[in-house]
């Protein structure tokens, strides 16, 4: 096991920051509205399907965002699919494990045939039935609610898969698992601190590149050996403008394809990341951030805030920087009332007295 404090390894705010203008590829189909997965083919084939409220349905579809073809699964109760993998004998597989709040106990991954090679509209897949060994509780506490799971990619006969925090944790946990048939209990192998949420994973090609993906974050990690992804180099790359990014997918190890779901008429797109031009961009030399938790998040009501500096100001501010809510705090561990927002995304940001900052991303839904 490689349950490492890796935050003393790779310290989020001690990467230098590399910013990326994702390039517009195409607007998706209202069909496609909540697009969470997406997988390559070639230059006029990818696969992408949506989220909850679909019944198990894959969309083929082509670089300008066309459907081609509609693949649906038959003999399954399809909850929450939030990620796609594809291993290198073309088998996919449909990761219906989402869980924002902490309490399934059904999490499963479908495996599919290469859908190239399926006649007709519909294919039965096999089931692949998994747990978290280290949840007890359904849902645990909202401070330990660190088993939603969005991400997933496969390599060398194996399925790896990725907690998305919703607790006060800043870490993405990863756990391994055969991608065969089977029902199978995971303990995690190893963790990342990402501080932001991670909605999907992937794998180059030639197995040399991982990267983990968030709204607003794209972390690569390089020269690792085995699967030991998070011990290699990492760079962090912050996209703008903000959507709710939910896929994405190596074309080639030089080339990302990622999609947006709509969320308060934002998103909805289809775009491209050429991963040596990012690259190229100098990191901007950046004061360090302070480090911070918020949950629940998204909010409702109310949200609490713990951080190790007992006195500080907080400010609620728009995505276009219009303050909205602001105080202070005399305790670490603070409760900010959410109730009188509208739904909508917003940023958090605390400063102390000697002005130190820091920011994170905050949702607030009905």
């Amino acid at each position: 096991m490689r349950l490492l404090l890796l935050f003393l390894l790779f310290p989020l705010y001690g990467l230098a920051q590399i910013p990326v203008v994702p390039q517009l590829r195409a607007v998706l189909p209202d069909t496609l509205s909540e697009s969470s997965g997406i997988e390559y083919i070639n230059d006029t084939c990818l696969w992408t399907h949506n989220d909850s409220g679909d019944p198990g349905t894959l969309y083929q579809i082509d670089t300008a965002a066309h459907i081609l073809r509609i693949l649906h699964l038959q003999n399954v109760s399809a909850y929450d699919c939030e990620d796609i993998a594809q291993d290198s004998a073309g088998n996919f597989y449909l990761g219906d494990f989402g869980n924002n709040a902490n309490n399934r106990q059904d999490l499963r991954i479908y495996k599919i045939p290469p859908p190239q090679t399926i006649t007709g509209d519909s294919i039965t897949p096999q089931l692949i039935q998994f747990s978290f060994a280290d949840q007890t509780a359904f849902p645990p506490p909202a401070a330990e609610q660190n088993f939603d799971c969005e991400a997933m990619f496969h390599y060398r006969n194996a399925l790896y898969v990725f907690s998305k925090n919703r607790g006060t944790s800043t870490y993405s946990r990863m756990y391994k698992m055969p991608d065969t048939a089977g029902v199978y209990s995971l303990m995690p192998i190893d963790s990342f601190n990402t501080q932001q949420w991670i909605t999907s994973a992937d794998i180059s090609p030639t197995g040399t590149q991982m990267v983990l993906f968030s709204e607003f974050n794209i972390y690569l990690f390089t020269n690792f050996t085995a699967d030991n992804f998070f011990q290699g180099n990492v760079t962090h790359f912050t996209m703008t403008p903000y959507t709710q990014k939910e896929a994405v997918v190596f074309a080639t190890d030089s080339l990302l394809w990622l999609t947006d779901e709509v969320l308060f008429s934002f998103g909805g797109k289809m775009y491209t990341i050429h991963i040596p031009t990012a690259l190229s961009v100098s990191a901007p030399v950046q004061p360090q951030q302070l480090q911070f938790t918020l949950y629940p998040n998204p909010a409702i009501d109310e949200l609490v805030v713990t951080f190790e500096d007992p006195e500080y100001s907080w400010q609620i501010l728009t995505p276009a920087n219009q303050l909205v809510l602001s105080g202070t705090s005399v305790s670490n561990r603070t409760t900010i009332s959410t109730a009188a927002l509208r739904p909508g995304i917003y940023q958090l940001q605390i400063t102390t007295a000697s002005g130190r900052r820091g920011t994170q991303l905050l949702l607030r839904t009905q």
